[in-house]
């Protein structure tokens, strides 16, 4: 069987023909101020397609920060309610593996004890076309966490880089493969081929920690003063939950007048000050420690509790946004060595 490939120009004029329809929504890397960032395209975007790991994280595309979810309208005669639409395709371009590898956990969530209609829906209608990792830094640890720089955990399709010009395509579930299908006259089966074009595979990205250790030590010591050295420097600014692929926590607001109202949806984050803070004052996570606590013992216990895997795909971006320099895999790295050092000791 012939293998398929797709060059730069193509991508890009596929990008372009895909953005163009009317009931379709495409995201894709886009440069802004020397960065990458998955955004919405239309068909006059210029799309980077040369880039380590985009900023923000894929999910934004299913999950945005600010969304409708109820309209209303007040006449004399009546109430009347718009329900958002939320009926269009998404296709999302140029996430990698540990992007793709999210979608499948906040399936999970928003499917657990009360369906999303909002997210299920967009996901129902997504397809989420994944470009394998080339390169990796000190923040990467994806193969920690299960997840691999040429994984296929919630893609379907896989391009893999084998030129400047070009990349190998990979169908990967049959939405993948009804979408090249689809889209054929963008797709060839014979390019210029680098044999020695660089690739990294898991044996690259050293596994840096124990997540089994790890949640055995977050349940036997909540209140230990490690989690104070550890974190000693955050400053509740949740830059690491908006870019992270997998936090989920939101806020409902209602903004209304006399004749018409809204309802909304708000990104929010457990490392805010306010997000525990009660109408009386009191507030159970009034520490900074406490809230990244409550963001590691989340990933790494509550969730692993409720279905049986973590929540985190080791991308890294958290840390790589971080001000003040705390590195996750560090954290959890320390954590695990802890967990060993007092096995050890309950043996002697």
């Amino acid at each position: 069987m012939k293998e398929t490939y797709i060059t730069y120009k193509s991508i890009k004029d596929l990008l372009k023909d895909l953005s163009s329809k009317e009931n379709t929504e495409v995201f894709a890397p886009v440069i802004k101020d020397g960065s990458p960032y998955i955004t919405k395209i239309n068909g006059e975007t210029e799309i980077a397609l040369d880039y380590f790991i985009t900023v923000n994280s894929i999910k934004e595309a299913l999950f945005p920060r600010y969304e409708p979810i109820l309209k209303y309208t007040v006449s004399k005669d009546e109430v009347k309610l718009i329900d958002p639409e939320v009926d269009k395709k998404i296709i999302i371009f140029g996430g990698h593996p540990c992007d793709a590898a999210s979608m499948p956990l906040m399936d999970k969530l928003f499917s657990w004890d009360y369906n999303d209609k909002f997210f299920l829906k967009r996901r129902e209608n997504s397809l989420i076309i994944t470009i394998a990792c080339e390169e990796f830094d000190k923040y990467c640890f994806c193969t920690t966490v299960g997840n691999s720089p040429r994984g296929e955990r919630g893609s379907d399709i896989l391009f893999e880089r084998v030129s400047n010009e070009a990349f190998r395509v990979k169908s990967i579930s049959e939405s993948g493969k009804k979408f090249i299908e689809e889209n054929k006259s963008f797709f060839v089966q014979e390019v210029n081929i680098d044999k020695n074009f660089p690739k990294i595979t898991d044996k690259d990205i050293k596994v840096k920690f124990d997540k089994n250790k790890v949640k055995k030590w977050i349940e036997e010591n909540f209140e230990d003063p490690l989690w104070r050295e550890m974190t000693e420097n955050c400053w509740s600014c949740a830059a690491c939950t908006f870019v992270c692929p997998t936090c989920h926590c939101f806020d409902i607001t209602d903004n209304a007048s006399m004749w018409k109202g809204i309802r909304t949806k708000n990104w929010d984050a457990c490392t805010l000050p306010v997000f525990t803070l009660h109408a009386s004052g009191h507030n159970p996570r009034e520490l900074y420690f406490q809230r990244y606590r409550q963001r590691i013992a989340h990933k790494y216990s509550y969730y692993v509790d409720l279905f049986s895997d973590v929540s985190c795909t080791g991308c890294g971006r958290c840390s790589r946004v971080c001000g003040a320099g705390i590195n996750i895999s560090e954290v959890l790295s320390t954590i695990s060595s802890a967990n060993s050092s007092l096995e050890t000791a309950k043996k002697d």
